[in-house]
């Protein structure tokens, strides 16, 4: 006669048997030979049934007992698919350039509105990049102004939000120099004056008193 121990293996043996043949091998857990639970991807067919594959648009993302499959998202405009919805996952969405989402399953979107200084950097803003800027009226940054490039020497730096400012040499002539010199600026030297006491040349002139005065004061020439 068969002893305890070996009709309990055989009976293991044909317990398994039967969950891989009847049930399938998409079963996670039995108890009494009926599949309680089926593996992410399938659902139950019926109490103590067999375990069915999710059909298109149909997602089982975790082992479960459902008799049948979650429905998957569907990613339309504004939205648009990070991902696509598989038999274990559903699909993922985010929003399209310019907007954000408002949650965090993002099953709504809003306008994104950066500020100066900013461009849109797929859901969100960043900084403008060095060498650009953004006065806040475009979508994205500029590159500043080459002032070499067009003529004239930066009088004025850029920053995140606006632009350098180009500025065109002016021509200066100095009365000591008949070449024009390049400046940004004009500047005016003025001409020396000499006092007619201060002079030492030897001069033995003389001039008429002042009426009212009655005093001899030195005249002031131009050179």
């Amino acid at each position: 006669m068969m002893d305890a121990m070996t009709w309990s293996l055989l009976s293991g043996v044909f317990q398994i048997l039967y969950i891989h043949v009847v049930l399938g091998n998409n079963c996670h857990t039995f108890k009494d030979s009926c599949c309680t639970h089926c593996n992410p991807g399938f659902y139950l067919t019926q109490n103590c049934g067999k375990c069915v594959q999710c059909p298109v648009r149909g997602y089982a993302d975790k082992p479960n007992d459902r008799y049948r499959c979650k429905l998957c998202n569907r990613c339309e405009e504004p939205l648009t698919y990070v991902s696509t919805c598989t038999s274990t996952r559903d699909a993922v969405c985010t929003c399209t350039a310019g907007k954000k989402c408002k949650d965090e399953k993002c099953s709504q979107c809003t306008s994104v509105q950066c500020l100066a200084g900013q461009q849109r950097d797929g859901e969100g803003c960043s900084n403008c990049p060095q060498g650009t800027f953004n006065d806040g009226t475009k979508l994205t940054c500029t590159p500043w102004k080459n002032c070499s490039a067009l003529g004239g020497k930066i009088i004025a730096l850029g920053n995140l939000t606006s632009d350098v400012v180009c500025g065109t040499p002016t021509t200066t002539v100095t009365p000591s120099s008949s070449s024009a010199t390049s400046t940004t600026s004009i500047t005016t030297i003025p001409k020396p004056v000499v006092k007619q006491a201060e002079e030492e040349d030897g001069c033995s002139c003389h001039y008429p008193e002042e009426e009212n005065g009655g005093e001899t004061e030195p005249m002031t020439l131009e050179a």
